[in-house]
This record gives structure tokens, sequence and C-alpha cells, in this order.
């Protein structure tokens, strides 16, 4: 642990710089078929089909998703005897309510595959939505390997890629995780296009600020940051970032790229996952959060 905040503290002036994305490795720029040109050149927001449909109504019109939660995946352990992990995504959700920056559109994310980002995401969701006054969204942004939808044993599909490129509309992709009435889900959802070049448009900004307005908070999954570029573009319209790590997985040079991949100001904390109990000490439980200022960066 000590190893790991000592390389955290000092990546800002010791660690090698590393590119904040990556290049599509085709160079294809895909095009509107019928225009020939890119996705969102020249389409002013009134032009967008669906557009109009940005506004998806009464929370209570929306369709329900009946999740049925897969076995031995420690999602929403609000309830039972999950009380250790309860109460440490209750600590979570304090730190982020007393947040000088009030976040409401949080990306959650990862230095890579395997750190339980994903299943994060989905339970720091379901405790905001605990508070009966919070509607809350959960999406699915990592279109290149989204898992949400298999963990709630739901469609795919539609959803944000089918949004993205205007095949169908929010209303129609957004729906409530049954038996949460709090908790909405948008999935990640399947389109010709490549994610980057959906995410590059000014449609995502349009999408980002609608929810913004229509949810008391919004909890994105995107994918590893820095492994592509499509995080860039989705953290861009958030308003902060919450990192996790995992105990004896992180790479610590993966860890110090997503590390520097995020600008000091939009950093929300890093949660440690899977942290075994220490010998010496009680056990800080199966999660710990973790918060870093822009002092801790110097």
């Amino acid at each position: 642990m000590s190893k790991i905040f000592e390389a955290l503290s000092k990546s800002k002036g010791d660690s090698t710089e590393f590119a904040k994305s990556i290049v599509d490795e085709t160079g294809f720029q895909f095009v509107d078929e019928d225009l020939d040109r890119p996705l969102d050149v020249m389409r002013s927001p009134d032009q967008m089909v669906g557009f109009e449909e940005f506004d998806i109504g009464q929370l209570s019109d929306l369709r329900s998703f009946q999740a049925q939660m897969r076995a031995k995946v420690p999602l929403l352990p609000f309830s039972g005897d999950h009380t250790q992990a309860a109460e440490q995504y209750r600590i979570i959700r304090t730190k982020v309510l007393q947040h000088p920056a009030n976040p409401q559109l949080i990306a959650v994310t990862s230095p890579e595959s395997g750190d339980g980002k994903s299943v994060t995401s989905v339970n720091i969701a379901g405790v905001f939505a605990l508070n009966p006054e919070h509607a809350v969204l959960l999406i699915d942004a990592d279109l290149h390997r989204g898992s949400l939808a298999r963990y709630f044993d739901v469609p795919a599909s539609p959803g944000l890629a089918e949004v993205l490129d205007e095949s169908a509309s929010l209303k129609d992709c957004i729906g409530r995780i049954d038996p949460y009435p709090n908790l909405f889900f948008l999935p990640g959802g399947k389109s010709q296009y490549g994610p980057a070049d959906l995410l590059n448009t000014k449609r995502w900004s349009l999408v980002a600020e609608s929810l913004r307005r229509q949810f008391h908070y919004v909890i994105i999954d995107t994918p590893p940051a820095g492994a592509v570029a499509d995080f860039d573009l989705i953290y861009a319209n958030a308003d902060g970032v919450v990192l996790v790590v995992r105990q004896d997985h992180t790479n610590r040079l993966l860890l110090l790229r997503a590390y520097e991949s995020i600008v000091p100001e939009k950093l929300l904390g890093v949660v440690m996952n899977c942290v075994k109990p220490w010998f010496l000490g009680r056990s800080a439980g199966y999660y710990q959060y973790y918060h870093y200022s822009k002092y801790y960066r110097k």
C-alpha cells in the first residue's frame, strides 16, 4: 500500500509522460452513408433524429428490466449478510456527497480489466439509489467490452450506441432495474460505428446534458483509462472520476498511466478493491476508499 501511495505522489515528477488516447489503428473514418460526411459534421441539434426525444418524460413510464443477478458476483450488497461491503459503499457515497465539486455525472474507471470497476459502478449507483428522493442512472459506456447487461441478465440492446447513432431514443433504451425503484439502467447497445466515432460527436454532449437534467446522479461505467480513446471522450462530459484499483492485481505502470490521464480537478478518489486484512491491524473491509487532492500530485 505504501509503495503505491509513494508511486502516486511522485508520479508527476518522476514517471514517463503517457499518451492520453490511442489512435485508431485502421485510420478509418466512419461516415454518414447518405451524406458522405463524418457522423456529426455540419449537423445541428434540431437536425438530429430523435433529438426532441432526449426528454425521456416521466420516469414511471419507462420500461422495466427484470434483473436476475449473476451468482457469485457481489452486486448490490445492501441487504442480507453483506453488511461490511455495504458499509464500505456507504462510505464512498458519503465521500462523494461531501466533495466540494458536488459531482453529478460520475465516471468510474480502472487501469486495466479485472480491477472490478464494473461491479464497483453498479454498487455505487445502487448505494446512491437507496435514497428514495434520488433517481439514479447507471450507464454501460464500455462499448468495447460492456458487462453490466450480462450481470443483470437483461438485453444489452438497444442502448447508448443506438442513441448515439440516432437509431433509438433515450426513452426507448433506459429502463428501471426491478425491484429497485430508484435505479435506472442504460445498456451499451450495438452499432455499426466504432465507439470512439460515436462518442466524438456533439450528440454525446447533448445526451450527457439531458441526463444531467433528468436524474439526480448518473454513474458511468467506462473503459479502462488510457486503454482506448473512449475514456477521454466520456469523462470530458463528466463532473468527476472514481479510479478503481485491485490489490495484488493492478499493474503499477498502468496505474500511473491511468492516474496521470485524469486531471486533478476531476479525480474524486481511488477505490482499493479486494483489500486483504492486515495481520497487525483490523480489516479495512472488501473495499477501501481513498481521496487524493491536488496536493498529492506534487
